[in-house]
């Protein structure tokens, strides 16, 4: 959550959203003093509710008031009709009675085009309402928006899927793409930048949840780029070359680094959002840390709650580290910056 809404601070005071989402928004007001202005701005506005008394009901004789602001309404009508139509006192009682009749639908509309009529009493029930109203709302809302952002992160790593399967059919070996030896570009992050040379990824957006990376444009260096930067330019490519997803390490076998092939394997993870290191077992918290969306050898995607998909953890390898897997069925996806060179040395 980069900056809370209006919605997300409401639902903050009110307690209506999830125990993850009350504690990012906890953290962001803690780091941010206008953020705390806006939620006092928010409890201020509250307030009048804590002035209703215990039965919550409105003020005594609102309904008296109510049918004398409606008659009193009535008679100025009828008057000024019979200056403009000049009729019958018994039209005047037939058209009296249907209104009396409608007298609920009258104080409806009295009550919605004349608010003045309104009591503060009134005024509290109906803020109370509508708080309670919003606190119904606000969990669907919020559960709402989190689909809808699972599913735009499906659709981009569905594409990078797509990818890396064409990616592997035109490699003879059946390979993923392949993390270098040595060089600047022996990160996992470097798939990016080798599905692109290979014409592969036609927007460079597809690798983000939005169209800027930590407000920054974002776009996918060459290898060029990667292998003549140095310094710190060195290390902010290799962290955000890989965009908000991250990449298997591939494994280690009998002494030597193997890159992952194109084995249809349905249980084998080859992407997935980029990992943290705060989180527990390192998922993601690309989605508030419910899960991730992952793709699979097959080039299918779906979403995974917490660090594991069944008993195989996703972001460590069996004996429970952050490095290539120890056999060709153990996948572990890293950030962009992390290279499997160093970790098997």
């Amino acid at each position: 959550m980069k900056h809370p809404s209006q919605e997300d601070l409401l639902g903050y005071v009110l307690g209506a959203l999830d125990a993850q989402e009350q504690r990012e928004v906890q953290q962001l007001i803690d780091a941010d003093p206008e953020l705390e202005e806006q939620l006092l701005e928010i409890k201020s506005s509250l307030a009048p509710l804590d002035c209703l008394d215990g039965s919550g009901g409105p003020r005594p004789g609102l309904a008296r008031r109510t049918s004398e602001t409606v008659a009193s309404f009535q008679k100025q009508l009828e008057l000024e009709n019979r200056d403009r139509h000049p009729v019958t006192d018994q039209v005047f009682a037939d058209a009296s009675r249907a209104q009396e009749s409608a007298f609920s639908e009258s104080s409806l509309i009295e009550r919605i085009v004349r608010p003045t009529s309104w009591s503060l009493s009134d005024m509290l029930v109906g803020i109370a309402a509508a708080a309670v109203l919003a606190a119904v709302l606000l969990p669907a809302v919020s559960y709402t928006r989190f689909n809808s952002r699972v599913v735009d992160c499906q659709n981009n790593l569905r594409s990078l899927g797509t990818a890396m399967l064409s990616y592997s059919n035109n490699n003879k070996n059946g390979e993923f793409p392949r993390i270098p030896d040595e060089g600047n570009g022996a990160v996992s992050g470097i798939y990016a930048v080798l599905l692109k040379e290979a014409r592969l990824i036609d927007d460079d957006s597809v690798l983000c949840k939005g169209r800027n990376f930590n407000n920054v444009a974002f776009s996918i260096p060459t290898r060029k780029q990667v292998e003549q930067a140095v310094g710190c330019h060195l290390e902010h490519l290799r962290r955000t070359m890989g965009g908000h997803y991250g990449y298997t390490l591939g494994y280690h076998e009998n002494d030597s680094y193997r890159c992952p092939t194109n084995q249809g394997k349905t249980y084998f993870v080859i992407l997935s959002d980029m990992p943290s290191q705060r989180l527990e077992g390192r998922q993601s918290n690309n989605h508030g840390g419910r899960g991730q969306n992952c793709v699979f050898g097959d080039g299918h995607v779906e979403f995974v709650r917490g660090p594991a998909y069944g008993d195989d953890p996703i972001f460590v390898n069996d004996v429970g580290i952050v490095a290539p897997g120890t056999h060709s069925n153990d996948s572990v996806i890293a950030p962009s910056h992390l290279s499997p060179r160093l970790l098997i040395r």
